[in-house]
């Protein structure tokens, strides 16, 4: 899918930076999906095996609290990759993941992933700058979320009720 793959998926700011022989060899392996709305993308308790880069499409991050609730914890698009667990080498994710915004996507395996980014490769230095910023953005939200009334907070929650 190398020439198709990189026509079809141009909106990935993280495949957009990588240095074009990084970027060709990637695409040769990446998959285009289509993921409609509420597609799993990772559980949490369960190890990630594929990794995404959306282009069209929005990943939710949330945490579920021990009453069932469920609180988004970041928002993952265009700009961006589902595959925090994976960049930092842990076994299994803490959090669950889905689509909110049905789109497209490309899709890596996680092993393919974890070899494309090794230590040296611009995917790697990504990667790393993409988590901490990631790590930013679920931080702001748990600051907005304290800020909140009890309102605010149950419209917020209540987007989520159909997932969970």
């Amino acid at each position: 899918m190398s020439s198709k793959a990189e026509v079809k998926l141009v909106h990935n700011r993280i495949l957009e930076s990588l240095p074009a022989a990084e970027r060709r060899q990637i695409l040769r392996e990446l998959e285009i999906v289509e993921l409609p709305r509420q597609t799993s993308i990772s559980r949490a308790g369960e190890p990630m095996t594929d990794v995404y880069f959306p282009e069209t499409c929005m990943v939710s991050v949330v945490t579920t609290m021990r009453n069932g609730s469920c609180v988004e914890a970041g928002v993952i698009g265009a700009r961006g990759m589902a595959a925090l667990p994976v960049i930092l080498k842990s076994e299994e994710h803490l959090l669950d993941s889905f689509v909110q915004v049905p789109g497209r996507a490309g899709r890596l395996s996680a092993d393919t992933f974890r070899r494309a980014s090794a230590p040296g490769t611009a995917l790697h230095d990504l990667s790393l700058r993409y988590a901490s910023i990631f790590l930013q953005q679920v931080a702001r939200s748990a600051a907005c979320g304290a800020a909140e009334t009890e309102k605010e907070r149950f419209k917020r929650r209540k987007c989520f009720s159909n997932r969970w």
